[in-house]
């Protein structure tokens, strides 16, 4: 019964962020909700990933074009994990030491489903992109501010090698639109590129 109440599904879905904003000193102090939170976080991005997998498998067994889409929250902050996947006891974590460790660790996870997928391109046409949700998010009055860095990545990979479309230009909010109007046979207009600069902090 706990799991449909508010509160329990807020915390299983907001996680942290509500849980910082109410219970921030506690947390700080407290080993056994920092061991706690640590493995809830990280048993989120194993069932994606085991999610991810059952996907994959249909995918195999699948007749007609698929469009599947997998979206993880790394490198994003609370950084968790090392270099090699184990996992960081800490309370929220934001340390920048630690999150070169989750960004090589997070390469290994993409290098893994990347090899994952591409097994299937001897099946069937294999399109895939790799895209962030956003750049790094510094102040604009920050000596470490530029437009650059407010791009999102965005690699593609056709297994039929046409590329004509993947311009260093494309806008990321039309790359789902692309992609379901040229082989889903859909007719969505394509979003203008505009850029603005957000101030996400007080």
């Amino acid at each position: 019964l706990n799991d449909r109440t508010l509160l329990y599904r807020l915390r299983r879905d907001v996680g942290w962020k509500m849980e910082r904003s109410f219970f921030h000193t506690a947390l700080e102090n407290d080993s056994i909700q920092i061991r706690r939170n640590v493995e809830q976080t990280h048993a989120r991005y194993q069932e994606l990933i085991h999610n991810w997998q059952e996907s994959l498998q249909q995918m195999r067994k699948a007749q007609q074009p698929v469009f599947s889409v997998f979206h993880v929250m790394l490198p994003h902050e609370p950084y968790i994990y090392d270099s090699s996947g184990a996992l960081i006891y800490c309370s929220y974590n934001t340390a920048a030491g630690d999150f070169i460790g989750q960004v090589i660790h997070t390469n290994t996870l993409l290098k893994n489903w990347i090899r994952n997928c591409l097994s299937l391109q001897d099946q069937r046409r294999l399109l895939l992109v790799v895209q962030g949700d956003h750049g790094y998010k510094y102040e604009e009055e920050d000596g470490r501010f530029s437009k650059e860095s407010n791009r999102i990545l965005l690699a593609v990979y056709d297994s039929q090698q046409q590329y004509n479309q993947w311009t260093e230009d494309v806008n990321g909010v039309n790359i789902f639109r692309m992609l379901l109007n040229q082989y889903f046979g859909q007719h969505l207009p394509l979003e203008r590129t505009v850029t603005v600069q957000l101030r996400y902090r007080n």
